[in-house]
């Protein structure tokens, strides 16, 4: 067996490609490949790093039908949130992650006196620009 365009290819990959297979000592041509030689071109070993090739096996999702728990306690939670709280309220998955952190004994999720004081500065906040917002629009009238 030849290797297709071994002659045509550039002298560094004509190098690599009669590399391959041409067998020290047999009166081959450059790029020719024996028996053996493209055998394990073509059932390569595993790569000793490769965890598919001792019999890994991946994880089920939770999408499919596996243990929330198999990736992580912040996995889990991201989890449930994500099938519990309304999305868009922000308040909703705040009181979610709580209390499946309180559940599971957790360090995650704010307890309830954060979550007042995090939603009063929201307000505060969210006032003060209306405030100032009217008071532009009243001065740029009145003028």
């Amino acid at each position: 067996v030849v290797l297709q365009g071994a002659s045509a290819a550039p002298p560094s990959r004509r190098q690599a490609l009669s590399s391959f297979g041409s067998s020290k000592g047999k009166n081959m041509p450059a790029g020719a490949i024996d028996g053996d030689n493209l055998k394990s071109l073509l059932k390569p070993d595993p790569h000793p790093r490769d965890p598919h090739a001792n019999g890994f096996e991946p994880r089920v999702g939770v999408e499919e039908g596996g243990d929330p728990w198999s990736f992580g306690r912040a996995h889990a939670a991201l989890h449930h949130v994500l099938g519990t709280a309304p999305s868009g309220n922000a308040s909703a998955v705040a009181d979610a992650l709580d209390a499946f952190a309180a559940q599971h004994g957790l360090a995650f999720g704010l307890d309830a006196m954060r979550a007042q004081l995090l939603d009063s500065i929201v307000r505060r906040a969210a006032s003060a620009s209306e405030d100032a917002a009217s008071a532009v629009s009243g001065s740029q009238s009145g003028s």
